[in-house]
C-alpha cells in the first residue's frame, strides 16, 4: 500500500460541493419517492415497521430491503423533519464515496491514480443528481466501497477482522438496496480465487458469504409474513421477467435503449470511452493488474449484463456501477507514469492540461449553452440534472399546498384519493392516500363513489384505462364532485374535489 497524498483530494471535494450549489440553493420541496420514504419514518417511529400511508390501512414496504428506511427514521428523530439538513447527510456520505474511492486507488497505485478515479466520480452528472436527496443509492456506495476498501486491506495485509469488516458491509449495503446483491455475487469467487491457497480460507469466506445471507434471510421471512406478499411477488416475478402483470413503464425499455441509457445518463459517453480503454490495458497487463482490478471488472461485467436480461429496467438500479467504473478506470491505466512523462516535457504537459480540462467539462454536469440561452443560467447545465434542479419546486408547489390545506381542513381519519403525485400530497396532508392513475377503470370507480376527497393533478393520464373511460371517470367527477380550491402556486394547477353529500353511490 502507497502512502496517501492528501491534498488534491481536497480540491476534488471543493469541485464536487461547487457542482451541488444549485440543488441546495434551490430544491426545497420533497419528490415523489422523498415523499414517500418520510412518510414511512414517521410511521417507524409511531409502530416500529416500515409502513406506508397507501390505502385505508396503510401498506408494508417491504419490497425492498428496509434497512435505509430505519436509517431515515433515526436521522429525523436526531434533526427532524429539516429537509435541507437530511439531505446534507446524504450529501456527506457521497463526499465520504469520492474520499474512499481516492484512498482505494491510491492506496493501490499510487495519488494519480486516486485522484483520476475521484475526479471522474465527483463530476458524473448521474451521481451529482443523486448526491443531494434522500435516497439510499448513495449510502449503499458508500457501503460497497467501505467493503472494497476491506477487501483491499485484507489484500495488503490478511487478517481475519479485515475479512469481517468487508462481509458486514456488503451486507449492510444489500439491506440499504437488494440490487447491490450483484457486487456480493462478484465477491464470493473472486475471493475463493484469491484465497485458495490460504490457510484461513474457509473462515474468511464465512465471514464474506454468512452476513449477507442472514440479512437477506431476515428480510425474505419479513415479507413472507406480510399480507401482501402476493402482490409483491408479482411485482418481483414481473422485474425479473418471471411472470406477473404489474403496470409499470420501465417493464417495456428495449435493449439498445438501455445501453444507451447507460452510455448517455449513467455514465457518460467519455467515461465509456475512457472504461473501454482502461479495458484494453486491463487485459494487455492481465497478471500485472492490481488484484481489485479483476473485482471491479467481474463486478460491473456482472451487473450490466444481468441488467440486460432483468425486465425492469431502471437507470439508478446501475448507481453502484459508477465508483467501480471510476475505480477500475483509476487503476488499469498508467496515471503514475503519466504524471511523470508530463512533468518531463512541459509543452507536452501544458497540451495535456488543456486536452483534460476540456475532458473535465465535457464530464462534468457543466454545459457550455448557446449563446442566446447564456442569460438562462439553468442552460448551464446538463439535462440529466437540470430538471430536478430547476424546475422541482415549481412543478410540486401546487401538491405541496394541496397537502397543507388537508392537513388543517380534513379530519384526521380522512383517505384522500390523487390523481397521480400521491405521496407529496399525502405527506404533507398527513393522511392516509391512494392514487387513480394506475388503477383500472372498475377500481378507480369504486374510490371515487366512496371517497371524500379528491386531488386531481396534471397530466390527466391513466396507465390502464382507455381514453373513452377516461372521459366516463372525468364526467363522473364533474357531476358529483365539488370544486374546494384550486391551488396555483407552482407551473401546475391542482384542483382540490370533495364528494356532493347527495351523490349517488
Amino acid at each position: 500500500m502507497k502512502k496517501l497524498d492528501w491534498r488534491p483530494l481536497g480540491l476534488v471535494l471543493l469541485l464536487f460541493l461547487a457542482l451541488q450549489l444549485p440543488p441546495m440553493l434551490r430544491v426545497s420541496i420533497p419528490q415523489y419517492d422523498e415523499s414517500i420514504f418520510l412518510d414511512i419514518a414517521n410511521n417507524i417511529h409511531a409502530t416500529g415497521l416500515p409502513l406506508r400511508s397507501l390505502g385505508p390501512e396503510g401498506q408494508l414496504e417491504l419490497d425492498q430491503t428496509p434497512l435505509y428506511l430505519y436509517l431515515l427514521s433515526g436521522l429525523t428523530l436526531v434533526f427532524g423533519e429539516n429537509l435541507f439538513l437530511l439531505r446534507l447527510i446524504t450529501l456527506i456520505a457521497a463526499a465520504g464515496c469520492i474520499l474512499l474511492v481516492y484512498a482505494i486507488a491510491g492506496r493501490a497505485r499510487g495519488w494519480p491514480a486516486g485522484l483520476a478515479a475521484a475526479l471522474l466520480l465527483a463530476i458524473n452528472p448521474f451521481f451529482n443528481l443523486y448526491s443531494f436527496f434522500l435516497r439510499m443509492e448513495v449510502f449503499t456506495n458508500l457501503a460497497l466501497l467501505s467493503a472494497i476498501f476491506w477487501l483491499a486491506e485484507d489484500n495488503a495485509r490478511p487478517t481475519s477482522r479485515r475479512a469481517a469488516a468487508a462481509g458486514v458491509a456488503m451486507a449492510t449495503a444489500i439491506l440499504l438496496k437488494v440490487i447491490a446483491v450483484t457486487f456480493w455475487m462478484a465477491a464470493l469467487p473472486w475471493a475463493l480465487w484469491r484465497l485458495w491457497r490460504e490457510p484461513g480460507r474457509g473462515r474468511k469466506l464465512a465471514w464474506l458469504a454468512l452476513p449477507t445471507l442472514v440479512g437477506l434471510g431476515l428480510w425474505v421471512l419479513a415479507a413472507w409474513l406480510d399480507p401482501a406478499r402476493a402482490t409483491s411477488a408479482s411485482r418481483w416475478g414481473a422485474a425479473l421477467g418471471l411472470g406477473g402483470v404489474p403496470v409499470d413503464a420501465r417493464l417495456g425499455v428495449q435493449l439498445g435503449s438501455w445501453l444507451a441509457l447507460i452510455g448517455r445518463t449513467v455514465l457518460g459517453w467519455e467515461t465509456v470511452a475512457l472504461l473501454v480503454v482502461a479495458l484494453v490495458a486491463y487485459v494487455a497487463a492481465w497478471r500485472r493488474q492490481h488484484p481489485l482490478a479483476h473485482l471491479l471488472a467481474l463486478y460491473v461485467g456482472l451487473t450490466i449484463g444481468l441488467s440486460m436480461f432483468v425486465q425492469l429496467k431502471e437507470a439508478r438500479h446501475l448507481f453502484g456501477v459508477i465508483p467501480a467504473v471510476t475505480l477500475l478506470i483509476g487503476l488499469a491505466l498508467p496515471w503514475q507514469s503519466l504524471r511523470q512523462r508530463v512533468q518531463r516535457r512541459p509543452a507536452v504537459g501544458a497540451i495535456v492540461g488543456v486536452a483534460a480540462l476540456a475532458l473535465l467539462w465535457s464530464l462534468s454536469p457543466l454545459r457550455l449553452p448557446a449563446v442566446a440561452e447564456m442569460r438562462q443560467g439553468e442552460m448551464w447545465w446538463s439535462p440529466i440534472v437540470r430538471d430536478r434542479y430547476f424546475h422541482n419546486d415549481a412543478r410540486l408547489a401546487s401538491l405541496r399546498e394541496a397537502g397543507i390545506y388537508l392537513a388543517a381542513e380534513s379530519p384526521d381519519e380522512a383517505f384522500i384519493l390523487i390523481a397521480r403525485q400521491g405521496p407529496i400530497v399525502g405527506y404533507y396532508a398527513g393522511r392516509h392516500y391512494t392514487f387513480l392513475y394506475t388503477g383500472a377503470f372498475d377500481r378507480n370507480m369504486d374510490l371515487l363513489r366512496e371517497g371524500e376527497f379528491l386531488v386531481m393533478d396534471p397530466p390527466v393520464d391513466f396507465w390502464v384505462q382507455t381514453p373513452e373511460e377516461t372521459e366516463a371517470l372525468l364526467r363522473y367527477v364533474a357531476d358529483n364532485y365539488t370544486t374546494v380550491r384550486v391551488f396555483t402556486g407552482g407551473d401546475n394547477t391542482v384542483t382540490l374535489y370533495r364528494h356532493n353529500p347527495a351523490a349517488p353511490p
